[in-house]
């Protein structure tokens, strides 16, 4: 790719990425059952996550793009990375949250190019979730994994966030305790 908004666009438009994280029908239907008489949008974040994290399980296989609609992984009860992290931002945005799926590097993976993009230094795919102004970042693929937090191995500096306006690198660091 010659420059992160070129590559940031193909993703947006890319049906097993940008696709799988706009909610559907199976989104909707599953967040209602989910966050039904929940106010609070942490509260309802809190909520999908485990959910999520309770019903499918991850493959072990990495990767930022959807092998399968949400609908199959759900049924099935395990997915990729992509599959299940990109399901995540489509409920989460189901539920009315402003959530958008943010791709890194693993630290033993790679370190990313801070000008040019390579599609394959990326392995990783999680939700970013602003609410009230706060950067909140979630990942269903590890059970038990609270809201906030990234696994250890996603610490590695930043992240390319992807969304159609103002996308970005953002700091992925530890959260504050």
């Amino acid at each position: 790719m010659s420059s992160y908004e070129k590559f940031n666009s193909n993703l947006l438009a890319d049906s097993d990425f940008g696709g799988i994280a706009k909610p559907g029908n199976f989104e909707k239907k599953l967040v209602e059952g989910i966050t039904g008489g929940i106010d609070k949008p942490e509260d309802k974040a809190a909520a999908i996550l485990l959910h999520l994290q309770e019903k499918v399980k991850w493959n072990e296989y990495h990767g930022i793009y959807a092998s399968k609609p949400p609908a199959k992984v759900y049924e099935a009860g395990t997915g990729s990375l992509g599959d299940i992290n990109l399901m995540l931002v489509a409920c989460l945005r189901a539920a009315g949250l402003k959530a958008d799926p943010m791709i890194l590097a693993t630290r033993n993976h790679a370190r990313l190019h801070p000008i040019y993009p390579n599609r394959r230094r990326f392995n990783y795919v999680a939700a970013v979730i602003d609410i009230g102004g706060n950067t909140i970042f979630a990942d269903a693929s590890i059970k038990g994994l609270p809201l906030g937090y990234l696994p250890e191995k996603c610490l590695n500096g930043e992240g390319w966030l992807v969304r159609a306006e103002s996308p970005g690198f953002i700091p992925v660091q530890a959260a504050a305790v």
